[in-house]
């Protein structure tokens, strides 16, 4: 498990440790009582100089992304269901030099085992089913409440987000079976009803979109399921590969990005 926490510490601040100093710090499980949940989003907005909540319920909502992208990994790379659920967890927020950080701190390492072969499939459905039921659905629910949105404004970034780890994934992890089993997975979480996620659509279906990077020539960049609202701050702007962005402003973003790189450093 070692690759995995590895991951999940680096790419989503999810650790045994922790934040070395939160500027909040709760049980998950306490998230859900809204007086907790509005510190959480004060917080949140206090530090990232948002203009409203909208910002902070994205950011929390996409550190709880965190979990669900962790909890497929473990799946597909070690046949086990990482114990992520709120009792299991201390949700944190972090100032880190310009911008803030979601940590969980994770209180016991636990998971339980799959079956090799035979009704994997039907476990896999099964534990994911659980999962977002049990966890995710109700964190977001109370992300939005709190913040006075829709819990889309969350879930429909979630789309492009596993999209992006999916190709993670098959870029740079050499083993074609823990790649093949990945994506046989991850097509089980495309299969969950809608309802489960209190949605029309299911949030992982998702047709990924790529555009040219202005960052790197001849990479390229996945245009974003939704907005992150990260413009919705103090001297914000929209990202480059923000899906609402109009393509005279994307031009013109290209040509500062493209600008600032050529000057030299």
């Amino acid at each position: 498990m070692e690759q995995l926490l590895a991951l999940a510490d680096k790419f989503f601040h999810i650790s045994l440790k922790g934040a070395d100093d939160p500027a909040f710090s709760a049980p998950v499980a306490e998230l859900l009582q809204p007086d907790t949940m509005a510190q959480a989003l004060n917080c949140s907005r206090d530090l990232l100089k948002a203009h409203g909540l909208d910002l902070p319920a994205s950011h929390i909502g996409m550190g709880f992304f965190g979990l669900c992208a962790i909890v497929q990994l473990g799946i597909s790379q070690y046949n086990r269901v990482l114990d992520l659920t709120p009792d299991n967890l201390e949700f944190q927020l972090e100032q880190h030099e310009d911008h803030a950080h979601t940590v969980f701190r994770i209180k016991e390492l636990r998971w339980s085992d799959l079956p090799a072969a035979e009704g994997r499939d039907e476990a896999v459905t099964e534990a994911l089913t659980a999962y977002y039921r049990d966890t995710i659905r109700p964190m977001l629910a109370a992300v939005g409440a709190g913040a006075g949105v829709k819990p889309d404004l969350v879930w429909n970034q979630y789309g492009a987000r596993m999209a992006f780890a999916r190709d993670f994934v098959l870029e740079n992890d050499p083993r074609e079976a823990a790649r093949v089993r990945f994506q046989a997975d991850l097509k089980l979480l495309e299969q969950l009803p809608a309802e489960l996620f209190g949605r029309r659509r299911n949030p992982f279906v998702h047709e990924a979109e790529y555009i040219d990077s202005p960052y790197k020539p001849g990479a390229k960049l996945m245009v974003r399921s939704s907005c992150c609202m990260y413009y919705r701050r103090e001297n914000g702007e929209k990202c480059y590969n923000c899906p609402i962005l109009k393509s005279g402003e994307r031009e013109a973003l290209k040509r500062k990005i493209e600008e600032k790189r050529e000057q030299p450093a």
